[in-house]
């Protein structure tokens, strides 16, 4: 079926800078040439090179040197009619009707590298160059059912393309749901350039392949004939959309909550790889606030449902749990109030503890004797060896074992604390009051060791 150029101006440059060729059909021609042999399934890599800058594209082996030149149109600004790709790897330059299989052999290296010129607008006549019309063949027949569109894609794409759900649209949307997925619906429209350059850049990447193959239902439909159009309506479609989009490729997020579908933001027209990959991320995200705002709103339309029996009964659990914590307040307070209490007897305790031994230094200070002078008769002087350093005091021989109490409780201010001689081996000194030094073996400069208990 024939097409007027005008509605084509998206897959090719504009009809007066076109090569007269008459009808244009890759599938065709791919057919033929995989009637002779097996089908090319390749995927061409081209690095071409255009006033210094540097253009890398990746085709599948059924493209068109012709088709090639309009996505390089796209990408360039240069005219398909005055384009010219030197390099080729054959001995003169393809026709552009010729498919990219059939100029590069296979085991040829790639990127296979290209210099894109451009020829002068006055070497060939624009009415020589413009054909009267040009066929576009679609990816699916009016007749082929939706199970036929992964087949057909791989077909003219190449084997590595993403997993379309080979059943109806419905039969997708029950599957999406039931994994919890999103579903993508893919419309293909073969009339845009922007379509095949997706298809082989965007589908094709390996990254969007094993994203699309983890997280994603997808489902695809051609929508370059009006029959196909009408078709995708007759299955539901408007449920989506209103009106089919006007810019391809088009891919539109579905999801079904409950007994609703809701569709996220779409992606279409010219896309990149990595633009495509972060509106698959938008997308999970998406899905996962739609499941939220559902949950959420599933509680609040049973908490609308909650019947007055129940709400009786959360008003005594409430009661009861305001009763249970006005307790366990009361019981913190009064374990407050008794700490305090025994925190009062303890310090009351303490402060009668230490007037105790406030009055007992006293009187041991007061009952010590005057140190006697050096030079009377029958004087030792004993090292006391206390906790904060040694401190040399003068005794008489006659002077109890009191009297040394006495002065070790003064320094030390405590009664609690045990006398020794330094030895070796280490002796403890009597407690008995009325023992004198002489008795208790003490001898002049004898050190004697004060620790408290």
């Amino acid at each position: 079926h024939g097409v007027p150029l005008d509605m084509l101006h998206p897959l090719l440059a504009p009809p007066e800078h076109l090569h007269a060729l008459g009808s244009f059909d890759p599938v065709g021609m791919a057919a033929s040439s995989r009637s002779q042999g097996v089908m090319d399934t390749r995927r061409i890599s081209f690095q071409v090179i255009v006033k210094d800058t540097e253009h890398c594209i990746t085709l599948p082996a059924a493209t068109t040197v012709l088709e090639m030149k309009a996505s390089l149109e796209r990408v360039t600004g240069v005219d398909v009619a005055r384009m010219r790709l030197l390099g080729w790897p054959t001995a003169r330059e393809p026709l552009d009707t010729s498919t990219l299989g059939s100029v590069i052999e296979r085991g040829t290296p790639e990127p296979i590298a290209l210099i894109m010129t451009e020829d002068d607008e006055s070497a060939t006549s624009p009415a020589a160059r413009r054909p009267t019309s040009l066929r576009v063949v679609p990816l699916l027949a009016d007749t082929d059912n939706p199970s036929d569109f992964r087949g057909k894609f791989a077909t003219r794409f190449g084997e590595e393309c993403p997993p379309f759900f080979e059943g109806t649209l419905d039969e997708a949307l029950d599957l999406a749901t039931e994994l919890s997925l999103p579903l993508l619906v893919y419309l293909h429209d073969q009339n845009d350039i922007q379509t095949n350059i997706f298809c082989t850049q965007v589908l094709g990447n390996a990254e969007v392949l094993e994203r699309l193959g983890a997280s994603f239902v997808i489902w695809g439909w051609d929508v370059t004939s009006p029959r196909n159009c009408a078709r995708l309506q007759q299955m539901g479609v408007n449920r989506l959309f209103r009106q089919l989009p006007r810019e391809f490729p088009y891919v539109v997020p579905v999801v079904r909550l409950g007994r609703n579908t809701s569709t996220l933001p779409s992606i279409s027209g010219h896309i990149l790889p990595r633009e495509f990959l972060e509106f698959l991320d938008a997308t999970v995200v998406g899905q996962t606030q739609l499941f939220e705002e559902q949950h959420e709103k599933g509680r609040e339309s049973m908490q609308r449902q909650t019947t007055v029996e129940v709400q009786d009964e959360e008003y005594r659990k409430s009661l009861a749990a305001d009763q249970e914590k006005e307790r366990l307040e009361n019981e913190r307070k009064a374990a407050e109030r008794a700490q305090a209490e025994e925190q009062r007897k303890l310090e009351l305790e303490e402060a009668e503890r230490a007037l105790r031994l406030q009055e007992e230094t006293e009187r041991a200070q007061q009952e010590l004797e005057k140190e006697p002078p050096a030079d009377e008769p029958g004087v030792i002087t004993l090292q006391c060896r206390f906790p904060d350093g040694v401190k040399r005091r003068r005794f008489s021989k006659a002077a109890t074992i009191r009297t040394l109490r006495n002065y070790v409780q003064t320094e030390l201010k405590t009664n609690a604390f045990e006398l020794s001689q330094a030895g070796p081996p280490k002796k403890v000194l009597p407690t008995e009051g009325k023992l004198t030094l002489a008795e208790a073996g003490l001898r002049n400069r004898e050190t004697i060791i004060a620790e408290r208990e």
